[in-house]
């Protein structure tokens, strides 16, 4: 699953957000059963998130694009891949 989050670190939200007004993009794995495996926080300090696309690659990774509102008020797209254990692998902006 992903989607949107404003909230800090708390009940299934293993991670902080990413600044103290904005909104992070939150990404949750979870398991046949419903069980979370392993959730993920993206953001940018000072800035909103927008998440436009999630999928699952070929390989088990996953891909997230999106745009992040910086204060400036310019925006810049964003892609994240994960491997299937949720750890990062780049980030390109």
């Amino acid at each position: 699953m992903a989607g949107h989050s404003d909230s800090n670190l708390s009940g299934d939200k293993s991670q902080p957000r990413n600044g103290p007004e904005h909104s992070d993009i939150w990404v949750v794995k979870l398991d046949s059963d419903g069980r979370k495996q392993w959730d993920k926080t993206f953001g940018k300090n000072g800035s909103g998130t927008d998440l436009h696309s999630a999928v699952v690659a070929p390989d088990g990774s996953y891909l997230l694009g999106g745009v992040i509102r910086l204060a400036t008020g310019d925006a810049n797209f964003w892609v994240v891949k994960l491997n299937p254990d949720g750890t990062t692998q780049w980030k390109k902006f």
